[in-house]
């Protein structure tokens, strides 16, 4: 009875974590569609919850296209957004909404909603996961019952919270994604690509591994995705 996947997401795929997944009826912890009439698009929201174990987290990967997942690696066109080259990515954008924060936390913890963007050196990379990861985290906003919009207009121009690199990797002093493309470039002379070899360039989340976030709770809805080479934006509205 695990809600595990639903195109073009999964849900904490990694099995690490020990929180308790399932789908929300309104009265159950875990995470999954649930009703949500206050919801920004829509009548629906992908709602979820940390337990009792500090360090849990709930991650809502993008895949989009999920046959990208078997696809031949050298098709471009068969990946969906995996190896797209990351010039293309424009701006991003999604609404959260705070049940809870952490124990101890009563009024506001926007930072406990935060997006991963991953991105590799090129297509060709051997990175066993990434090359570079830029987190952007919301410092306004996240009121306990209250929705928030956290909107990443041009995002590869602004300044992320972290530029983290993985393993033996470099973001190359890299603050924006501006500046990593510039410098992969000059550097490595590749065209730097969105994804990670798990297949999903973004990444969603609620609470955080590395830091106490035991009781937070929240939901996600209205995710935008604009790429500059397609004419429409991508919307995800979250709908029981």
């Amino acid at each position: 009875d695990c809600a595990h996947y639903e195109e073009p997401f999964m849900v904490n795929r990694d099995t690490g974590g020990t929180t308790t997944f399932v789908y929300d009826d309104g009265t159950k912890y875990g995470f999954g569609l649930t009703p949500e009439t206050e919801a920004p698009l829509g009548e629906g929201a992908l709602c979820g919850s940390i337990g009792a174990t500090s360090g849990d987290k709930i991650i809502l990967e993008y895949f989009g296209d999920l046959d990208a997942v078997n696809a031949d690696p050298t098709d471009p066109d068969a990946l969906d957004l995996q190896n797209r080259k990351l010039k293309h990515l424009q701006n991003m954008k999604y609404s959260f909404w705070v049940q809870s924060c952490p124990d101890g936390v009563t009024t506001a913890c926007p930072n406990e909603f935060y997006l991963n963007v991953y991105a590799r050196k090129s297509a060709t990379s051997t990175s066993p996961w990434y090359d570079c990861r830029f987190d952007f985290v919301p410092t306004e906003g996240g009121e306990v019952d209250t929705w928030t919009e956290f909107d990443l207009y041009d995002i590869k121009n602004i300044v992320a919270t972290r530029a983290y690199p993985n393993g033996s990797s470099t973001c190359h002093g890299a603050t924006t994604i501006q500046e990593y493309i510039d410098a992969v470039t000059t550097n490595d002379t590749t065209d730097a690509v969105l994804g990670n070899m798990a297949f999903f360039p973004f990444a969603f989340n609620i609470g955080d591994s590395a830091a106490p976030d035991a009781g937070v709770s929240g939901c996600y809805d209205d995710l935008r995705i604009d790429l500059n080479d397609e004419e429409a934006t991508r919307v995800y509205d979250f709908e029981v």
